[in-house]
């Protein structure tokens, strides 16, 4: 199921609360002070640095039997178990305002035909870092996106690479793609690959 999160969004929540004193940050400041506000699905640790600010969250979690709607098959649903983690940093300036925000998430699962894990298992596993950069402290109007170091694949015994994206995309502040490099999913791609899934899982196409 997480594979759906690295093909559309990062969704995680954090460690520690706000205020919290962080070993070897002693100088911590109030995660409710950053610009734009922070994603309110994590808690952040924030703290000031020489010239700035620094706000962290981690989180890894595990999930069983999921039913993973983007590749149903003809024959029955494709079930996902695994576990997931993800690494979030916010740095900003002195008053607070974003200069830059990562995510860094992987994840390894395995899909198969049964809920309960029993039967042939494809192994899906993926990895990247997304970087948000503000070119105006702050201002999300300014921001541009790099998706960077993409490596997802899927692949089976005596299968082969069934499905596979890797590579960087960086998108402007409007939308566009301004950079793009390696071997990435597209329509026609995925269509191949949900075809050998399935088939893989003795489910059909």
């Amino acid at each position: 199921m997480k594979l759906v999160l690295v093909l559309i969004a990062i969704c995680a929540l954090g460690l520690g609360g706000p205020g919290a004193v962080v070993a070897g940050k002693t100088h911590t400041v109030d995660p409710a002070g950053m610009q734009p506000a922070l994603n309110p699905a994590f808690d952040w640790d924030c703290w000031q640095t020489g010239g700035g600010t620094v706000c962290e969250a981690s989180r890894s979690e595990s999930y069983e039997g999921l039913e993973v709607d983007f590749l149903a098959c003809a024959g029955g649903p494709v079930f996902s178990s695994g576990t997931y983690s993800v690494d979030a940093r916010r740095v900003g300036d002195a008053d607070g305002l974003a200069l830059s925000t990562t995510f860094r998430d992987s994840y390894v699962e395995w899909f198969t035909a049964d809920p309960d894990g029993y039967g042939l298992r494809l192994r899906s596993t993926g990895q990247r870092k997304t970087v948000f950069t503000y070119a105006d402290a702050g201002d999300p109007d300014t921001v541009s996106l790099s998706i960077i170091g993409v490596d997802i694949r899927v692949a089976g015994p005596g299968l082969g690479v069934l499905m596979k994206d890797v590579g960087h995309w960086t998108w402007d502040s409007d939308g566009n793609v301004v950079k793009s490099a390696g071997s990435h999913i597209t329509e026609e791609s995925f269509a191949e690959s949900h075809t050998m899934i399935c088939n893989a899982l003795n489910l059909g196409s």
